[in-house]
């Protein structure tokens, strides 16, 4: 980087100065935070893991079901086309 490219707010933030984390201070809050999300999380059925299962499942399904009876409709017609008779 040349003289004329310096950026004046990255030499601010590179001058300022750096403060270590506390070790205890670190574990301690850390400890904090681990048992709040225990309080948080609890074992056994999360049901919006099953609702958003259940969900993709039925659109999936709804879909197929769909498709199907699309493809039903040309092939149908397309018979019909063929067994007319022309004239």
């Amino acid at each position: 980087m040349s003289s004329n490219n310096r950026d004046p707010l990255l030499e601010k933030l590179r001058a300022l100065p750096v403060k270590p984390l506390d070790p205890a201070r670190s574990a301690r809050t850390l400890s904090a935070m681990e048992d709040g999300l225990a309080r948080k999380v609890r074992p056994g059925v999360r049901w919006p893991e099953i609702a958003i299962g259940v969900a993709l499942s039925l659109t999936g399904v709804l879909y197929t079901v769909g498709s199907v009876n699309k493809l039903e409709e040309i092939y149908v017609s397309n018979q019909v086309m063929v067994s007319s008779p022309q004239r």
